[in-house]
This record gives C-alpha cells, structure tokens and sequence, in this order.
C-alpha cells in the first residue's frame, strides 16, 4: 500500500511540475512575442523520447487569425548547413572523403586569387568558416541565366575574384559560399545532386516527409509560413536566388521535421550515421573568437554546422536562420537530452522572438532565475545615411548619363537606368534606387535586408563615365569595380 501512494504522490508531483513549466513556458512565449514585436512563433521541446511542449503564439495571418503549426513549412535558412556537414561526414564514414586533404584533390579547377589557399583549403576549413572570406553573397545574386543551370558550380567558379579580408586559417569568418563549394565537392564525389542526396540519406531515413529544396513548392503551398519584417507582410521572392543554390541555406521544414532531425542528432541512429562521426559534428573544432557578454556562457566555438558554448556547464549546441520574413533556431542540450526547435515568421532581425526565447528557456532548463533577454540583447542598429551629415555636391553630368550596363568579369552585371526621372539598379535579383549622395556618388538602400550601399561613378575628361566602384559585393572589402559596356555602332557601307 506505501508503495502505491508513493506512487501516486510521485505521479502528481510530475503531473503539477509538468503543467507548472507549461504555464511558465505560455507566459514567456506571449511576453517575448509582444516584447520582440513578432507576428507568430512556434516552440516545441523534446526532452529524452517525450515531447514536452508544443505550442503556437500569434499567428501566421493576423487577418485570419490563423495560427502557426507544427506542420506549417517555412524557410530554415542556415540551418541547412548542418544537414550539409552531415552528408559530407557520410562520405568520411565510408572514406570517400579526407577532410584534411585539400579540396583540389577532388576538385582540380578550384582556384582561389592566390596559390597558397588554392592548393592548401580543405573541407574542415570550409565547414569551420576559417577560410579567409567576407561572405561575398553577391556570388549568387549575380548569376546570368546560364550560370543558373549549374548554380553551385557557377559560384565556385567566381572565388578567384574574391579578395580575402584575413589570412587562411586565422579567424573564423561566418558565411554560406563555402557551404555551396561543400555541396559542389558532395556532387562531384558522388556524382549525385546535393538535393536528391539529402533526401535519399537523410529525410527518407528520418521520415522528413515536409521537409524539401524546391522553391516553387514552398511559394504554391497552402500550408505554408507567410513572411514579415516589422509587421508588413514581405515577399519571399526577394530571396529567390538563395533557392538556386544549394548546402547554405536552400530548405523548407516543418517543426515537427526539424523536431525529427533533432533527436537523431541526440539519440543517434547508425543507419544514417555512426554515434561518434554525429559527436564529431557537435563537437568543437574552431574557435569563434570572442565571449559572450553575459554571465554564464563560455567562450563560443564553431563545430560542423553549429555554434558551441557551454551555459552554466551545460553544453549548448546552437544554429540560426535569418531570412526575409523568417526566422528558425535549432538548440540542442545533448549531456541533458534536450533539443528546442523555435520558427517565427518575423525576419532580418539580430535578435528577436528566437534568441530571448531560447535564452528563457536555458534559464529554465537549467533552474536558473529566467533573465529579461528581451532588454539584456542588443537590438538591430538602424542605419543613418551620412547623405545627413555634410553638405552634399551636384552631379557633375546629367542624370541621364549614369545609364548603362556595368560589367565585372567574375561578379556579373549591373544595370543602371533612368524610370521616371530615377535611376533604377539591377543587379541580377537585387533591385532598387540610387539616390544622390555627393558629386557622383549614389546610394541605395534596402528596406528588407536593412543594407545600405555606395555606388561611385568614375569619369573620364572625354568619354564620360566609364565605371562604377561599389560596396554592394562585399562591404567590407575595397570596392569592386564595374567597367561600363561600350555598345560599337555597325559601320555604314
């Protein structure tokens, strides 16, 4: 009888524990919601083999008041990049691959500006971010028609135009260019698209049903995830080119496909992949190169496709996607058997609904007192043109004469022309207008990515403008000079 009441009392003490984390989870989701300004947010936590919250906040369309759901498929962004690592360590497995052999082995073309990294990069460099590059993602925002039919050999192709900003192997520099050479270097050892490879190793396995690559899929989709930036709605086509490329950023997942993924990468399953070569992708193998500033959290290091630091001595494996309108954070506890999965349809932002509810919950998870990360992390820094800080110079020509085609052997083209008295830049699926800035400088600025741009016309005394140099490639690098196409007229006979 002793022995049936303490289980009784033990089943209701679990049974009002659990229901007490649910209602402190409800009030943090609502809180952070309005603090962050969000329109909807999805939380789902599996802790062990249980499912211990799942739940929705706000909506996908305010206007209907429909909600998010576990099954709603939105943009993951870079949490792709480690669903790359993974496949990339399959080939380790059966030795297909050395991650320590330079990639020129495998790739002969390869070439970087200099000889050094050229016959020396290997794919942990790539997949550690120490490479030596800026991001550079006008890589693949340039690309021609034609480059499109083989998208990721195409951007490979423009690295020995890129200017590195620090020595190879030196600092770890975030970005997605050398996930598409991962993907590039995963097709041509297996002679298998990166797309259908991820999906015959990976989702069939894990029985990522929602999960896919196909852009035109997601937008036609009745289910789908709307996208919004500071409460508008936003267009998901002004991303469209991160969809012709693939390994960085190029999946659709639902949470409970993403929920799926992380408890393979907790609890293993050998089909796939062996439990040590997982643990070697969740393990560190660079460092990121600064500390958090805030109490608790150690130095943050970079592993296979995730962030790494420990909170509290809790270890803490951590990836985000930002895109247009969308926002996914994967966090993984695996010495605790925790993994959180958080959407929301609000993007672009720093740290918004994802961050402060991941950090509440680390609190929580590591019955700490929750802190107010809504106020404790910084928020998104607005631009101000310096156009407001000096006194600007006219143009030294007529507006008309910045017209024209701008051409760079490895970025692509530009387009420059006047639409009602503005004038218009097309740089393959990035447009907008360039305002006046000083004498003949220009600027654009891009509400939705939240960037502003220079554009610097150069002259000469008899053919007028014969270049532009731009910021728009990569800012923080010199700026990239566009040569002006000539158009010969055809000779009178």
């Amino acid at each position: 009888m002793k022995f049936l009441i303490s289980t009784l009392l033990l089943v209701l003490i679990e049974s009002a524990n659990a229901q007490n984390f649910h209602t402190i989870v409800d009030s943090l989701g609502l809180t952070i919601l309005e603090r962050s300004n969000t329109i909807g947010s999805y939380v789902s936590i599996v802790k062990g083999d249980s499912l211990i919250y799942s739940s929705s906040f706000g909506y996908n369309n305010p206007d209907t008041k429909t909600p998010l759901t576990d099954s709603t498929i939105f943009p993951i962004s870079s949490n792709t990049k480690a669903f790359n690592s993974i496949l990339l360590t399959q080939l380790l497995e059966t030795n297909q691959i050395d991650f320590e052999t330079p990639i020129k082995q495998y790739l002969p073309d390869l070439q970087f500006k200099d000889n050094y990294t050229t016959n020396h990069i290997n794919t942990m460099d790539i997949l550690t971010h120490r490479w030596g590059f800026p991001r550079y993602d006008f890589t693949y925002y340039m690309l021609s028609s034609d480059e499109m039919l083989n998208a990721n050999q195409a951007v490979v192709n423009k690295f020995k135009y890129m200017e590195p900003t620090v020595e190879f192997r030196t600092k770890f520099q975030y970005g997605n260019n050398q996930y598409i050479l991962a993907a590039c270097l995963l097709e041509k050892i297996t002679g298998i698209k990166w797309e259908k490879r991820l999906r015959d190793e990976i989702l069939e396995p894990l029985k990522m049903y929602d999960t896919h690559c196909d852009y035109e899929q997601f937008i036609n989709s009745t289910n789908r995830s709307l996208g919004y930036q500071n409460n508008k709605e936003v267009d998901i086509k002004l991303v469209k080119p991160f969809y012709h490329v693939s390994g960085m950023g190029n999946m659709f997942s639902s949470v409970r496909d993403l929920q799926a993924w992380s408890n393979f990468l907790i609890n293993g399953n050998d089909s796939i992949l062996s439990e040590a070569l997982i643990d070697y992708n969740l393990s560190s193998h660079f460092n990121v190169g600064y500390e958090e500033p805030y109490e608790g959290f150690s130095s943050m290091t970079y592993g296979l496709g995730w962030f790494i630091f420990d909170y509290f001595g809790h270890k803490v494996v951590l990836h985000h996607g930002d895109n247009i309108g969308h926002q996914s954070l994967i966090l993984l506890m695996p010495d605790d058997d925790i993994s959180i999965v958080i959407i929301a349809n609000e993007g672009m932002k720093s740290y918004g609904f994802p961050f402060c509810m991941a950090y509440s919950l680390l609190d929580l998870m590591t019955d700490r007192n929750i802190n107010d990360w809504c106020s404790i992390l910084p928020g998104d820094v607005n631009i101000v043109s310096d156009s407001t800080l000096k006194e600007p110079e006219p143009p030294t020509v007529d507006i008309k004469d910045y017209q024209g085609e701008f051409l760079h052997e490895g970025f692509g083209k530009i387009r420059i022309s006047l639409l009602e008295e503005k004038l218009m830049i097309d740089a393959g699926a990035y447009k907008g207008e360039l305002i006046h800035w000083s004498a003949n400088t220009f600027k654009v600025y891009s509400e939705e990515f939240q960037t502003e741009s220079r554009f610097e016309f150069i002259l000469n005394s008899k053919k007028g403008i014969v270049s532009v140099k731009t910021d728009l490639i990569e800012p923080s690098v010199e700026m990239i000079q566009f040569k002006k196409e000539v158009i010969t007229k055809p000779k009178r006979h």
